[in-house]
């Protein structure tokens, strides 16, 4: 399977390169003949989630970014992306059973774009995307998910900056939650975890914006495409 890049597309190593976090992004709505190949890379417990859904986009999009997950961690890892094993966190983090590969990663997604950052050499990631798109009373979702300085600094922007100041905030906030494994939509607010985690901000087409949070300082920030055509091709 080729893997590209937004700007070379070139052949990528097998890794991300140390001190690189990536960030690849797919589009949940995979042309339909891709789309039916997916759920044979699905678990019995993935395929049985999937099933709960009520309306069948929100189904289609869940199988698709499980689908991205697991292809994107078995060419990373050079194993079988349908026999990669997960368990889950307190709070869902997903992380991969069996003995360590010193591959982290996280899975986000807003609409339909799904994003997956993956580093090596690093204890703690997250990742987190939203759409910008008018909400009611976002001010007052910030003082109840959004630590005083988030609240302070959101409020200093001029009106029209700040809905997409606003969802710059919150990418940032659940990012840092879900690199430690925190329950989502709470301000995060521990000063010392803070200090351990560096956060790295990023945009994509769509009106989209995201973060990223990761263990320690120097991480170098790549955006990266995923190709449903090429899943397509190698059958």
């Amino acid at each position: 399977m080729r893997l590209t890049d937004d700007t070379s597309r070139e052949e990528p190593a097998d890794a991300p390169e140390p001190g690189t976090v990536e960030v690849w992004s797919a589009p949940l709505e995979p042309p339909t003949p891709t789309a039916s190949l997916l759920r044979r890379y699905l678990s019995p417990d993935e395929h049985r989630r999937a099933g709960r859904f009520v309306h069948e986009r929100g189904r289609d999009r869940f199988v698709a970014g499980r689908a991205f997950l697991r292809l994107l961690l078995g060419h990373f890892l050079g194993e079988d992306p349908q026999g990669l094993l997960f368990r889950y966190g307190p709070n869902g983090k997903p992380a991969l059973e069996g003995p360590p590969r010193g591959l982290a990663f996280n899975l986000a997604h807003s609409d339909a774009l799904a994003v997956c950052a993956v580093a090596r050499g690093c204890d703690a990631l997250g990742v987190d995307i939203e759409r910008v798109r008018p909400v009611g009373d976002a001010e007052g979702v910030a003082r109840l998910a959004f630590p005083s300085n988030e609240v302070a600094r959101l409020a200093s922007h001029p009106d029209p900056e700040r809905l997409r100041a606003f969802f710059e905030a919150w990418t940032r906030n659940e990012a840092l939650l879900k690199a430690l494994g925190l329950g989502l939509g709470r301000s995060f607010d521990d000063p010392a975890e803070g200090e351990r985690l560096s956060l790295h901000p990023f945009e994509l087409a769509g009106e989209h914006v995201g973060a990223v949070a990761a263990a320690g300082r120097g991480w170098r920030l790549r955006l990266r495409s995923w190709r449903w055509e090429d899943v397509a091709a190698g059958g």
